[in-house]
């Protein structure tokens, strides 16, 4: 069933940024085939210009304008972090292990990133 695999996906993905990637804030509920993460001392602009070169395609800013790059105000009104914001959208052609290889590079990007400051 697809929904329940972008369920357990988007599970997979929340559990490891929360247990791997310190500093780092998931947005609660929503769609399950979205997720908002933001990571303390990255700029998301240049984590997602890192991903990219990396292979993988994430968006920035608020959902409401993409475009601007501008923090989420959203996010702030939950009181969680804004810095560093990314989107994440889980298609349906999305493996487990894609989801793995993308958890990896993200958590060293995140690290990388943070070093840059």
């Amino acid at each position: 069933n697809l929904a329940a695999k972008i369920t357990a996906i988007n599970s997979d993905i929340r559990n490891y940024i929360s247990s791997n990637i310190p500093d780092s804030d998931l947005a609660p509920g929503g769609a399950d085939h979205l997720i908002s993460a933001s990571f303390l001392y990255v700029n998301a602009e240049q984590l997602v210009t890192a991903l990219a070169d990396k292979g993988y395609s994430v968006d920035s800013g608020s959902a409401c304008s993409a475009a601007n790059m501008q923090p989420s105000h959203v996010l702030a009104a939950l009181g969680l972090l804004t810095q560093g914001n990314i989107r994440l959208t889980i298609h349906h052609a999305t493996t487990f292990d894609d989801v793995k290889a993308f958890l990896e590079i993200l958590s060293q990007t995140v690290t990388e990133c943070r070093g840059a400051k």
